[in-house]
């Protein structure tokens, strides 16, 4: 199965992670749902983004992890895959795109957004990707309808400054 998140395909066979599945474990104290998994621009690690549902007092959290599979279980009812892929073609972007770069020119920030989700409690959507000020400097990011709001994202992609 390959799931495209912007840049690269990145293949999700049964030692990783699969976007849709919800996974048990002990280390986040609630299930873990993958929205989607990617690789590092940098170093190539492949990683998982979801959500942890707090069953306590439930509350969602996003949540990436990069390694620790054999500690999931794999807890997806046959039919329950949550994973879908919107199609965004011909609408006026309202949100970060997947597969595009933006630059927020006051701070020289650049974020590569390799997939939009929404947080599954309040529906609100969250950018997920990678930011940095330079070579070297990515980090994982997510980021919050509340950051594009402001208006100074530029999209860069066109400019062929997608970094890789």
């Amino acid at each position: 199965m390959t799931q495209d998140i912007g840049q690269a395909p990145v293949a999700t066979p049964a030692d990783f992670f699969r976007p849709g599945h919800t996974y048990s474990t002990t280390i986040f104290g609630g299930p873990f749902t993958v929205d989607f998994v990617g690789t590092h621009p940098a170093t190539g690690e492949r990683f998982a983004h979801g959500w942890v549902h707090y069953e306590h007092d439930d509350s969602w959290a996003p949540q990436v992890v990069t390694g620790l599979f054999d500690r999931f279980t794999d807890i997806t009812k046959a039919g329950e895959d949550r994973w879908e892929k919107e199609a965004t073609a011909g609408s006026v972007p309202d949100f970060f795109q997947p597969g595009h770069s933006y630059l927020y020119p006051q701070m020289q920030w650049k974020f590569r957004c390799d997939a939009v989700t929404s947080h599954p409690h309040t529906g609100k959507r969250v950018a997920v990707g990678y930011s940095g000020f330079g070579p070297g400097d990515w980090q994982t990011s997510d980021l919050s309808e509340g950051v594009w709001a402001d208006g100074a994202w530029t999209d860069i992609t066109a400019a062929g400054e997608v970094p890789a």
